[in-house]
Order: C-alpha cells, then sequence, then structure tokens
C-alpha cells in the first residue's frame, strides 16, 4: 500500500509542476501581447501582477523557465 501512496504523490506533483508551467507560459504570453514586447522575464510578470508572489515563489523552487512560441 505504501509504495502505491507515494507514486501517487509523485504523480500529483508531476501534475501540478506542469500546470504551473503552463500558467507561466500563458501569462508569459499575454504579457507579450498586451505590453507588444518582444521578451518578458519572470520579474516582469511578478511586477506586473500577471503572477502571485506565491506562484513566483513556486516556479523558483521548481526551476521553471518560460516557453513561449516566436
Amino acid at each position: 500500500m505504501l509504495p502505491n501512496i507515494a507514486a501517487q504523490r509523485k504523480n500529483a506533483m508531476k501534475i501540478n509542476k506542469q500546470a504551473l508551467q503552463t500558467e507561466l507560459n500563458t501569462q508569459a504570453q499575454l504579457y507579450l501581447s498586451d505590453k507588444n514586447v518582444q521578451s518578458v522575464s519572470l520579474d516582469d510578470l511578478t511586477k506586473a501582477h500577471y503572477l502571485t508572489k506565491e506562484q513566483y515563489e513556486m516556479i523558483k523552487r521548481e526551476g521553471l523557465t518560460i516557453q513561449v512560441d516566436e
């Protein structure tokens, strides 16, 4: 039973990380479109309130990076 719980927890963490990456990418794309600029940083997104401080901290902790189509 314990290995199953550990596997479920690992899967939930993976899904959460994927959702956070999707949110980061979406907000970055919105920022680029709204501001009509060519690049954006994590700090830009946070300062402009496209991301919350909590999201910023989770993104940094997970080591995620902005991935948008050019």
